[in-house]
């Protein structure tokens, strides 16, 4: 399994919708997890709020796709389509 180079998960939201790391800092809050281009500045919307539970979930997408590939019960044709999404996933494209 190829080794995701990101801010490692879990990754959660915060009371804010911001997308934070579930590692805490020396000050005993949760770190957060910059992500671009989820969002307009001051503009928090339904779109936003959906666009940031997809992002928070990434990781456990991520592995669970991997782990779905790894253990080849998908058809042919899903195992070309989740080798791509996880090659994008991981900057390889």
């Amino acid at each position: 399994m190829k080794t995701f180079k990101g801010t490692p998960g879990p990754w959660s939201l915060d009371e804010f919708d911001s997308v934070v790391h579930e590692n805490s800092n020396v000050l005993g809050r949760k770190e957060l997890v910059r992500v671009s281009g989820v969002s307009l500045p001051r503009r928090v919307t339904e779109e936003y709020t959906a666009n940031t539970r997809l992002v928070s979930a990434a990781p456990e997408l991520l592995e669970a796709l991997q782990l779905f590939l790894d253990a080849q019960i998908l058809p042919e044709y899903h195992q070309g389509v989740a080798r791509a999404a996880i090659s994008k996933a991981l900057g390889e494209e």
